[in-house]
């Protein structure tokens, strides 16, 4: 089950018909064709440093994790400030929602400018 060639049955062997199929059934639009041409690539992690001197690390674009480490930043900033656990919840909430009002400037980034994507990530 953990062989090296487990991944070209998957994308270009005898589990792509059937995989492609079953995508295809439930609406999907992914071709065997597209399974063929599909490479890994690789990306560090996102991460940050937490007042703590802890440090998370998250997965890069196009998932989430930037966006989660933008959180957990304003978030190490400000929660010990807040006095009761409603101004906490307000804060988290509000963190939460700055962050994903952010989520539609992101998205693959081999497929962002570069120098809208630095942008980005410098105000994240």
């Amino acid at each position: 089950a953990n062989s090296p060639k487990m991944a070209d049955e998957l994308y270009s062997g005898s589990l792509t018909k059937e995989f492609v199929k079953d995508i295809q059934a439930a609406g999907g639009i992914i071709t065997e064709q597209d399974m063929k041409n599909y490479a890994v690539q690789w990306e560090y992690p996102y991460n940050a440093s937490l007042s703590d001197g802890s440090t998370v690390y998250s997965a890069a674009l196009p998932s989430s994790g930037i966006l989660l480490t933008f959180m957990l930043r304003v978030l190490d900033g400000v929660l010990q400030s807040a006095n009761s656990d409603l101004q906490r919840s307000q804060l988290i909430i509000e963190a939460f929602k700055h962050a994903y009002g952010r989520r539609s400037d992101l998205g693959d980034y081999h497929k962002m400018d570069s120098t809208y994507l630095a942008k980005v990530e410098k105000n994240l």
